[in-house]
């Protein structure tokens, strides 16, 4: 666990690099080591690894609960260019996140996606809840811009 600790602290103080190698190390040295899956997926996806960031915050959606699975929700609406590896896990993440996307959510684009995602997932009501929070963050912006 220091291990995991120091990493966290490289993470901390904007060193993902040295982060990642400290975890890849970690992950290489004790195979089923899951405490560190999810600071292990911040680094990556600090360091532009998208991918390779989804893959682990999937394990730790998996591994972890709720909150796991709500921060993996949150990194799949945050990201186009990622698609879910494992789709069960991203859309109950996504359906315990909905609510708080609908009342707090603060980028229309993130909200959109999240809506369109549990549109295909086969979940309309949370689609429109979180459809009208985009509309709302869009009204917002535009009477800002005035």
């Amino acid at each position: 666990q220091l291990a995991m600790r120091l990493g966290e602290a490289y993470l901390f103080e904007g060193q993902p690099d040295r982060a990642a190698r400290l975890f890849d190390a970690i992950e290489s040295r004790y195979r089923g080591f899951d405490l560190a899956l999810g600071a292990h997926a911040d680094a990556l996806a600090l360091l532009g690894r998208t991918r390779d960031a989804e893959r682990y915050y999937a394990r730790a959606a998996a591994a972890h609960g709720r909150a796991a699975r709500e921060t993996y929700a949150l990194f799949v609406v945050s990201q186009p260019d990622v698609t879910p590896s494992d789709p069960a896990l991203a859309r109950q993440g996504l359906i315990e996140l909905a609510p708080t996307l609908a009342a707090r959510g603060k980028r229309a684009a993130t909200v959109d996606r999240a809506a369109t995602l549990l549109e295909r997932w086969g979940e309309p009501s949370l689609a429109a809840a979180l459809r009208e929070r985009a509309a709302a963050l869009r009204r917002r912006a535009a009477g800002g811009a005035r």
